[in-house]
């Protein structure tokens, strides 16, 4: 049978990962805390900064007659915020007063509870030997590895969360006829990318790939496009 996604999209979707933090270069596992850890790194700062200033330099002109069609969404921990404020600020400097984006839980990034703060071989290190061989499943692909006392979730946990978030979505902006930009977490939107088949020749694995060596497509910081957006004729030379 045919797939069928959890949410037809209506509506246009773009969604902007955070720069890069210490988690990040390090991969760290996280939780839902705004740890030292956790803030951006000054090359994901400047990382958001450069995603801002394309997209300000791409949608500027056709938001400021539209603004009331586009809205915003970041998630609560202050890794979005920062990279929403460099978009904000920058959007706002070009004569776009687009409002503070709208703090939406549900957008969280997975909770990896206890391994939080830790590397596979940190938790090797410690001692934890079955929690070590897990995390590697989890870099590995793996959907169903978590840690082993329950503390966090697993991808496909998340893939859950996910496909309830396009419900929500759909329900809240699917008749509205505007776009959509939300400022998250890579894992969250990698599982919105899986569920819609924004990458319909990749692999689940490679979706959610993050060699450092290269292959992955997420680009921190940057639009991506995830749905069609809704423009006018009038604005037919927007970059789409």
């Amino acid at each position: 049978a045919d797939y069928i996604p959890p949410a037809a999209l209506s509506c246009g979707l773009i969604m902007v990962p955070h720069g890069k933090t210490q988690s990040n270069n390090e991969h760290l596992f996280q939780d839902h805390s705004d740890s030292a850890l956790s803030q951006l790194s000054p090359e994901g700062a400047e990382m958001a900064r450069r995603g801002a200033a394309e997209f300000v330099q791409q949608y500027a002109e056709s938001m400021k007659g539209n603004l009331d069609e586009w809205v915003l969404y970041r998630t609560p921990l202050s890794r979005t915020t920062t990279t929403a404020d460099c978009y904000v600020a920058a959007l706002r400097e070009a004569g776009v007063e687009v409002p503070d984006p709208i703090v939406d839980p549900l957008l969280l990034e997975i909770n990896q509870g206890s391994w939080a703060g830790l590397s596979v071989e940190g938790l090797a290190a410690a001692g934890r030997e079955q929690d070590a061989v897990l995390a590697r499943a989890y870099r590995d692909a793996s959907f169903f590895a978590k840690p082993t006392d329950g503390s966090g979730e697993s991808k496909l946990d998340v893939l859950r969360r996910s496909a309830d978030w396009l419900r929500v979505l759909e329900a809240r902006h699917g008749s509205a006829k505007c776009n959509v930009l939300v400022f998250g977490h890579g894992t969250f939107q990698n599982c919105v990318e899986l569920l819609l088949k924004c990458y319909p020749d990749k692999s689940a694995a490679d979706i959610f790939n993050r060699n450092p060596s290269g292959g992955s497509h997420l680009r921190r910081g940057e639009v991506h496009i995830l749905t069609p957006l809704h423009v006018h004729a009038s604005d037919a030379d927007a970059k789409l």
